[in-house]
């Protein structure tokens, strides 16, 4: 037998390994809940419909995914020939972890590591915390795990002789790497940036035209893996993120050397762990679960020092992990650094003990400036201790039993306590149980129709619900989706508050309903993101909105599909849409009796939703289009009288506004407001008000508070903030 056919057997006996510590044994483990139902749901319309792109949810645009192409194309393709919902995602991460399994042994093989050396250590490098405990975040796990993979691909264009293959296979790791994960395609970008400087330095006295050949190749292929990207999702520019987020998701130093418990079994049987109740901490859970490295990071020092003959290779790697680990503090170091009780998972620079002195980075460098959860850059350190590791195996500065021991030592450290193990079982079950429920859903919804789920939210499990029903639905789960579908929606959607059930909410369900923008509206009593963590889940909302649904069934334009876990409203059977009017034309216009405040919220939304504006607020309620309109009781103004009418605009700095006011055909104030902050009173004659006591308020520019440092994204016009009738 040879000694490749050798490897190749013992590779197939490990990797099982690598699947189980990660839950990627199809049929028997599931990495993950939450995560598989917002990818597969992708995965399952790119199948419906043949597109890169899903078009049951998130509409009216079809929705890109921000981030795991590289894992939802391949599992879209197992949908389609009938693989069920979870073991197709757990087939997807067992064919990329056996990808960055047979990377990491090939890396190893590169820098001289024997094979059963390069093979324990490939083990070695897939089973790391860093990676497995990844698995919520779906394919930022794949993205840690394949990293290995990434920088052999660079290193045979930055070090190795250049070739045709090297180059396209460095081409190709760069569209896996950024369809990916964008936190990876970063440490991918450093990485080789930092590895051909280092070459740069190396050849100073010898330079020739392949270096130039090699700076081309990789310039290429990142600028054009980003722009294909960039294409791909409709952004070019993804923007900052508040510096306090980068702080609060830094890794304190005791997080490295001090493991958290329920995560590793070895640690826990001897007492070395210690538990982290995450309200204790800044950031979340996955800024101390995922970045124990205490043992690969005092090898990685052993063979810093010990290592004479390789000091290339050394100087890249130690750069590697100097990097990463500096990365990861984020912008204030923190050691036993711990939350007060009812403040924000951001954190402030005045709880850390001193500056780090990459703030800068995150602030201003592009891409850079995305990578909020500073620990992850954890991933690139540990890369950087695990090839000097390799290094040293290499070096035969160990005895053979010295070298073993070290491995078996390293191995039993990345063992998963039973907490994880039994998850990855559990998730299985929930999955099934979800995919259970949803199929019985289908006799209540018709294929093709458009749907929307109030109120809405962030709605991760509607991704699948849309995708396996086939329906097309406004909802969408994850952050990015959400805001880039919020971008499009119809005012009839936009017009309901996150989350939250107001007091006209069934008036805007009917609205929506009778303005053939949606054929049937859901009101989930469930919660659409947190059920998708566990199953079953509770009836959260059902007394909230399930009196709502029943008086909306009780009208005789409006059927109710009354389920266990929600309710479909419809038009009745045979009835066409009446238009949004002919539900806001049975609220009266604002009784003006006495004087009207908008900033108090006397007025409810009934009053301005169809008319252009924002839902009240404390100092008002804000104009959201160039033109927004009232309605007011003309009874309650007596002949001779004034209606005084209080607003706002938005001109901040040296901006100007015009404003004019306008009722029926006559114009009844235009006037140019620069650098206003306070408010702006303006009396109306009854004799010029319209017999219908509309009132139009028009602007010639809107201005968006996100423009001028706020984050507040809205595009804002003038601020109505109180009417009174002046006699």
């Amino acid at each position: 037998m040879s000694n490749s056919l050798r490897t190749f057997l013992a590779g197939v006996v490990l990797l099982p390994l690598v699947l189980a510590a990660n839950g990627a044994i199809p049929g028997y483990m599931s990495p993950t809940t939450l995560q598989l139902f917002w990818l597969i749901g992708f995965s399952k319309s790119f199948a419906n419909y043949g597109s890169l792109y899903a078009h049951n949810f998130g509409i009216p645009e079809p929705a890109a995914i921000s981030f795991g192409l590289s894992a939802a194309l391949p599992a879209a393709v197992l949908l389609k020939i009938g693989i069920s919902a979870v073991n197709a995602y757990a087939a997807v991460f067992a064919m990329w972890l056996a990808t960055a399994f047979a990377g990491a042994f090939w890396f190893a093989r590169s820098v001289g590591a024997g094979r059963p050396a390069s093979l324990f250590s490939a083990l070695l490098w897939c089973t790391f915390p860093v990676v497995w405990q990844h698995n919520g975040y779906s394919a930022v796990a794949l993205g840690i795990a394949l990293l290995p993979f990434y920088y052999l691909t660079a290193m045979k264009v930055s070090i190795d002789r250049l070739s045709v293959w090297s180059c396209l296979g460095f081409v190709v790791a760069t569209f896996v790497a950024v369809f990916m994960d964008g936190y990876t395609f970063m440490m991918f970008a450093s990485g080789t940036a930092l590895m051909f400087g280092c070459a740069l330095i190396r050849r100073r006295r010898d330079l020739r035209t392949d270096l130039l050949y090699r700076a081309f190749i990789i310039a290429l292929a990142f600028a054009a893996s980003y722009a294909a990207y960039a294409f791909y999702v409709g952004i070019s520019d993804f923007g900052a993120q508040p510096i306090d987020f980068f702080r609060g998701w830094g890794a304190s130093l005791e997080f490295f050397f001090v493991p958290t418990s329920n995560v590793l079994a070895i640690p826990d049987l001897l007492g070395l762990s210690i538990a982290r109740p995450e309200h204790d901490y800044f950031g979340d859970a996955s800024t101390f679960i995922s970045t124990f490295c205490a043992g690969i990071v005092i090898v990685a020092l052993y063979g810093a020092l010990t290592l004479r003959d390789k000091r290339f290779p050394l100087l890249i790697f130690g750069l590697f992990a100097i990097v990463g680990f500096y990365m990861a503090l984020g912008p204030t170091v923190k050691f036993l650094t711990y939350r007060p009780d009812g403040a924000s998972q951001l954190m402030p620079a005045s709880y850390g003990w001193v500056e780090s002195g990459n703030a800068w980075i995150s602030q201003y460098l592009p891409g850079f400036r995305t990578m909020r959860a500073s620990y992850r850059w954890t991933a690139l350190g540990m890369f950087g201790c695990w090839a000097i590791f390799v290094l040293t195996l290499a070096s035969g500065k160990l005895s053979m039993d010295a070298r073993a021991a070290l491995i078996m030592v390293l191995l039993v450290l990345n063992i998963p306590s039973p907490t994880p193990l039994h998850g990855y079982r559990r998730f299985r079950d929930i999955v099934n149980e979800m995919t259970t429920e949803v199929a019985s859903w289908k006799p209540h919804f018709h294929r093709g129709e458009t749907v929307a789920f109030l109120p809405y939210g962030n709605d991760f499990l509607v991704n699948y619900v849309a995708s396996e029903l086939d329906i097309r639905t406004y909802n969408v789960g994850g952050d990015k989706n959400l805001m880039s579908a919020m971008s499009n929606w119809p005012d009839e959607m936009i017009g309901f508050e996150q989350g939250k059930v107001a007091p006209e909410f069934a008036m805007k369900v009917k609205a929506f309903l009778e303005s053939g923008k949606a054929d049937a509206v859901v009101l989930p009593y469930i919660n659409l993101l947190s059920s998708a963590h566990d199953w079953p889940a509770p009836n959260e909302r059902e007394q909230e909105l399930s009196p709502i649904a029943k008086a909306l069934d009780a009208e005789d334009r409006y059927d109710a599909d009354l389920m266990k876990h929600y309710a479909v409203i419809r038009l009745a059977h045979g009835l066409d849409p009446a238009g949004t009017l002919s539900v806001w034309n049975t609220v009266p216009p604002i009784d003006l009796d006495k004087p009207v405040s908008f900033v108090s919220g006397e007025i409810g939304s009934n009053y301005l939703v169809e008319r252009s504006w924002y839902p009240p607020e404390p100092a008002g309620t804000w104009s959201r289009v160039k033109q927004a309109s009232i309605l007011v009781d003309m009874t309650d103004i007596p002949d001779g009288a004034r209606l005084s009418v209080t607003f706002s605009v938005f001109a901040p700095g040296d901006t100007c506004t015009e404003v004019e006011i306008s009722s029926g055909t006559t114009v009844m104030l235009s006037h140019n407001y620069c650098n206003v902050s306070g408010r702006i009173s303006v009396e109306l004659p009854r004799a010029g008000l319209a017999k219908n006591g509309q009132l139009d308020f028009r602007v010639d520019q809107l201005r968006s508070p996100a423009s001028y440092g706020s984050p507040d994204t809205r595009t804002l016009g003038v601020l109505l903030q109180s009417l009174s009738v002046v006699k």
